[in-house]
């Protein structure tokens, strides 16, 4: 090779060789062909995600010994995302504690008690609660929460869960869009763009979208699914209230008030330009001594360590 230089003073050039090895013209094509085994792991669903991501983790590092450029433990490490997986840690803790006080199952009785028997008001009452809390927790978790309690709804008054599963799903995505925490994706983006992008800048720009969306998803809901939603639920209110009640209140106020601090606080982050990690862990910290100090490992059982594996 050829080097130039404008400079008048002589000047030192040292040259390390590394040999890569007979793989060595070939890694960008073993890297595309790491993913596509990856991503069609993924969308088989042939094994869990995680252990896709695992397997395709394990195929990188043997094709980089074999080209002699064997990562350090520490050089594995920083290429994690610890803001991503930080935020969405202290969110798992705040929602795992919030649930043990039967709060989202209580939010589903008052849906079906708000929806008076109607089957299309119910959908539009279930999609909008999970819209708006996946935008303020991450939209898996949101799912996680709430599918399971409207399949149980939809169990105790005879209707086709399909149509509010799938609303459900779909508006978790677009609730999920609206802000910096909804949604991995959106996560990542900040963290990675923090000195660009706030907490608020999400919501500005992509809070309208989500508006504007959020009918027209409803309408082809209504559409896609006009026959199981005709007709009215026979549902007994007092029974569903006696089984699904608020199971703690006290515990219920503690991670209100964390939780109203901690989206609070993402909304200042243009003002007080702290990490958004950092506001979600120090609020799962604040509701874990709140909770219970000798027994956090309870709470702990709540994170969806998978998921942050996966991301990992």
């Amino acid at each position: 090779f050829v080097m130039f230089s404008t400079s008048n003073e002589p000047l030192a050039v040292a040259i390390n060789m590394h040999s890569l090895g007979p793989l060595g013209p070939f890694q960008v094509l073993l890297a595309a062909i790491i993913m596509a085994v990856v991503f069609g792991l993924i969308m088989t669903e042939i094994m869990h995600r995680t252990m896709a991501a695992m397997i395709g983790a394990t195929m990188c590092m043997v094709v980089l010994a074999l080209q002699n450029r064997v990562p350090t433990l520490e050089k594995c490490v920083s290429w994690m995302d610890h803001a991503t997986l930080g935020l969405l840690w202290g969110m798992m803790v705040v929602v795992g504690i919030t649930t043990r006080t039967g709060v989202f199952e209580w939010m589903g009785v008052l849906a079906c008690k708000l929806a008076d028997g109607d089957k299309a008001r119910l959908l539009a009452l279930l999609c909008g609660v999970t819209g708006l809390v996946s935008a303020f927790l991450d939209n898996v978790t949101t799912i996680l929460l709430i599918a399971p309690m409207t399949c149980k709804l939809c169990r105790l008054v005879d209707v086709d869960p399909r149509p509010y599963l799938i609303g459900e799903c779909i508006f978790s995505n677009l609730g999920g869009t609206a802000t910096m925490i909804g949604d991995p994706p959106n996560i990542i983006i900040g963290n990675m763009l923090g000195e660009y992008l706030a907490f608020n800048d999400f919501l500005v720009n992509l809070g309208p979208c989500v508006l504007l969306s959020s009918p027209i998803a409803f309408l082809y809901l209504r559409w896609n699914f006009g026959d199981e939603l005709r007709g009215r639920l026979d549902v007994d209110i007092k029974q569903l209230q006696k089984l699904y009640p608020i199971t703690d209140r006290g515990l219920l106020i503690k991670c209100g008030v964390v939780l109203g601090c901690v989206i609070l606080s993402f909304f200042l982050h243009s003002y007080s330009h702290l990490d958004p990690a950092w506001i979600s862990i120090m609020g799962a910290i604040w509701l874990l001594v709140a909770f219970d100090m000798h027994h956090c490992h309870e709470a702990l059982q709540q994170v969806e360590w998978d998921t942050l594996l996966f991301f990992a």
